[in-house]
């Protein structure tokens, strides 16, 4: 939907779970991706969200069992925005992403290495939660709450 200032956001639910295929590419003109928008969307194995999205919505991309790549440029990353993503390997978080919400990377079992851009203000507890082959994180900044690497691979 538009709101009266031109803003562009993609409600809850947005996407068919069956029918959405492949890589999105979100345009500059989106500025919220909505709770549960794109939720166990199989299919789905690649997006970028560019710097005009402030809020990535509580469970927006849950279950994208098949999502590899994620590229986001800036924002609030919601709770339990990407859990299960059990196939995500490559995340870009970029200058401009400031928080990754409770449990936002839970259980992606595929991530192996993560870098935290130096704008990030907050991690939120679990946020990386039974992540079981993360073995390498880069923290340029950020408040850390307790338990936000819980059961992963010890030393980060």
């Amino acid at each position: 939907y538009v709101d009266n200032f031109g803003h562009v956001a993609i409600d809850s639910h947005y996407y068919d779970q069956e029918t959405q295929t492949g890589t999105i590419t979100f345009q500059d003109v989106v500025t919220t991706i909505g709770d549960g928008a794109f939720i166990a969307c199989r299919t789905l194995t690649s997006i970028t969200i560019p710097a005009s999205v402030k809020t990535i919505g509580a469970n927006a991309f849950h279950g994208c069992s098949n999502l590899e790549s994620v590229t986001i440029k800036a924002g609030d990353i919601g709770e339990m925005a990407f859990w299960d993503c059990t196939n995500l390997s490559f995340i870009d978080l970029q200058e401009g992403v400031t928080s990754i919400g409770e449990e936002a990377f839970r259980g992606c079992t595929g991530m192996t290495s993560l870098t935290i851009p130096s704008t990030m203000t907050k991690i939120f507890r679990y946020a990386f939660l039974n992540c079981d082959n993360l073995t390498s994180a880069t923290i340029k900044a950020g408040d850390i709450e307790e338990a936000a690497f819980c059961r992963c691979p010890n030393p980060l």
